[in-house]
């Protein structure tokens, strides 16, 4: 990372010597820009609802690879050209988080994990194949009423039986 930081400047700075001097004749050092970054393996369970959408549109827009965890049920015909994996958040429900058990990813984000127990086996399942896992929580993790200007520091809702 160094390298390529130092490749960088030295680049940036032999660039901006050239507009400073008008293209002056003095000799510069002769240096490549830096190569464009690899595109990363994204897995995102959901995607196709909430912020899932927005996300992999950016990430195919930089020219990530992308694979969606989902049911299936929820605007199936979206992104078709993208890897799709069904399933079950619930790994209590039909075949849960089987389609899951291979592959590997950059990252994972999670903007789907209504209860603790399903962010915990989506999390604990990807654990040693995934090099970053982002949970997205949502406004609901707070206690009602939701405060107005109300940052992170507020109040969250607790669960009545947090195994359910």
């Amino acid at each position: 990372m160094i390298q390529s930081r130092r490749r960088f400047l030295l680049w940036s700075a032999s660039a901006a010597w050239l507009s400073a001097c008008g293209g002056a004749h003095a000799p510069v050092p002769t240096v490549e820009p830096p190569p464009p970054p690899r595109p990363k393996r994204l897995l995102v369970l959901g995607g196709t609802g909430f912020l899932g959408p927005a996300i992999v549109e950016v990430a195919l827009a930089q020219g990530h690879q992308v694979t969606l965890f989902n049911r299936g049920k929820t605007r199936p015909g979206l992104f078709p050209g993208v890897e799709k994996r069904l399933g079950d958040r619930d790994p209590k429900k039909g075949a849960g988080l089987e389609s899951l058990r291979t592959g590997e990813w950059d990252a994972v984000f999670d903007d789907s994990g209504y209860f603790p127990r399903m962010v915990t086996a989506s999390a604990e399942l990807l654990a040693s194949r995934a090099k970053q896992y982002v949970y997205i929580s949502s406004i609901s993790c707070y206690r009602e009423p939701n405060p107005v200007g109300g940052t992170e520091d507020a109040p969250v809702a607790t669960l009545a039986d947090p195994t359910t």
